[in-house]
């Protein structure tokens, strides 16, 4: 399935997010915002995030809280390369 150029440019942007999460800091918080899942660097400027959706959030959001840096950036790198595999389509 072939994605939106919004759900495309969506996804872009999580991803970048994710990135400079990943790169601010070993440590972020994982947390609800607006009711839902999400990871979180109150550092970061006006209280950026990246949420969660789907019926895996919770658990998702269990296994990232052990998550570090390395482990971040790893999964932004795979997020991209997807990304990039669905553009090749």
């Amino acid at each position: 399935m072939r994605m939106t150029w919004q759900q495309a440019a969506h996804f872009d942007t999580q991803v970048d997010l994710l990135r400079r999460l990943a790169n601010t800091s070993t440590r972020f918080g994982v947390g609800e915002v607006d009711g839902s899942p999400a990871i979180v660097d109150n550092r970061l400027p006006n209280g950026e995030c990246v949420r969660v959706d789907g019926p895996a959030a919770p658990d998702l959001m269990r296994h990232l809280f052990h998550l570090n840096h390395y482990a971040l950036l790893t999964l932004a790198g795979l997020l991209e390369a997807a990304r990039d595999a669905l553009k090749q389509r």
